[in-house]
């Protein structure tokens, strides 16, 4: 039978990277924890950890069990939690992978308050625009951008959006601004890898696709932000990752309204095979005001 001690102290030693470490952070003794970890593997019936002089890392059996286990201790402390008047007393690691735009433009600038109103809630953010398999990488949360195809995902949707097309007032100075879709074919365009084709509606309302196969292409949004702001060429952005800079004269909307299949909702999803997680509804909860106070 698992003890939650065990357990607990087998996620301490991966997270601090040794017994000893481990054993500090618990404030037990180090031989109290080795046989801790050693009545687990005989447990489970293999080894969690290969050892040496350097220290200790996880077997690939080790590495599954962890994956396994983290929502289970997430239960626990839910568990926990919900028995518990005081929203303050919310503890534990909660998982979140996001894009690094939506992480520097509205969630790190926020960060300092709700971390004093919840002290114990440990964060870890896995900035990422790469969609990760958060149903088998111990992921509590992801933030994420456009649709959803995957129905084995809960989606709450925090917002909507949408992906317009801008430049810099250098690069239209330069270069003249588009008025029409058969004069933006013509135009420097800059894009993301996923995103070089652009469907839009020329002025007849026909349907036509813009495919940008010469383009200069970035596989990170932020840096594909800084590439227009730099006047490199015209490119395709989610209208929140770029609002803030319209607003100051940065960025130029083009040809707005004349893109289709543009609809960019950011959406806060989680694995069906969780429980519903007090930590996971209050940091969708800070998400969705942040997002709408600052849009």
């Amino acid at each position: 039978m698992y003890h939650v001690n065990d357990l607990t102290s087998f996620v301490a030693v991966i997270e601090t990277g040794g017994i000893i470490a481990a054993a500090k952070q618990l404030d037990i003794p180090t031989a109290t924890l080795s046989h801790r970890i050693t009545k687990l593997e005989k447990i489970t019936g293999t080894s969690l950890f290969f050892r040496s002089n350097k220290g200790v890392r996880l077997t690939p059996e080790g590495q599954t069990f962890y994956e396994k286990l983290l929502p289970i201790l997430d239960a626990i402390t839910d568990l926990n939690d919900s028995l518990s008047p005081h929203p303050h007393s919310l503890q534990g690691k909660l998982r979140i992978t996001i894009p690094p735009w939506v992480l520097n433009l509205f969630i790190l600038p926020n960060l300092a308050s709700f971390q004093a109103q919840h002290p114990k809630l440990q964060l870890e953010f896995i900035a990422t625009g790469h969609q990760r398999d958060i149903s088998d990488e111990g992921i509590d949360l992801a933030i994420r951008v456009g649709k959803l195809p995957d129905s084995r995902l809960l989606a709450r949707k925090i917002i909507d959006d949408k992906r317009i097309l801008c430049a810099s007032p250098a690069y239209l100075a330069e270069f003249g601004e588009p008025q029409t879709i058969d004069e933006l074919k013509h135009h420097r365009s800059v894009c993301l890898p996923w995103l070089k084709q652009w469907h839009c509606l020329d002025e007849q309302h026909q349907r036509v696709t813009l495919n940008h196969s010469q383009s200069m292409l970035l596989s990170n949004a932020e840096c594909l932000s800084a590439a227009i702001k730099q006047g490199l060429g015209i490119g395709m952005r989610s209208q929140l990752a770029v609002h803030a800079c319209i607003q100051k004269g940065e960025l130029v909307e083009i040809l707005p309204n004349r893109l289709v299949d543009n609809e960019s909702p950011l959406w806060c999803i989680r694995p069906n095979s969780r429980l519903p997680s007090q930590k996971a509804d209050l940091f969708y909860r800070f998400c969705k005001e942040v997002i709408l106070f600052q849009k």
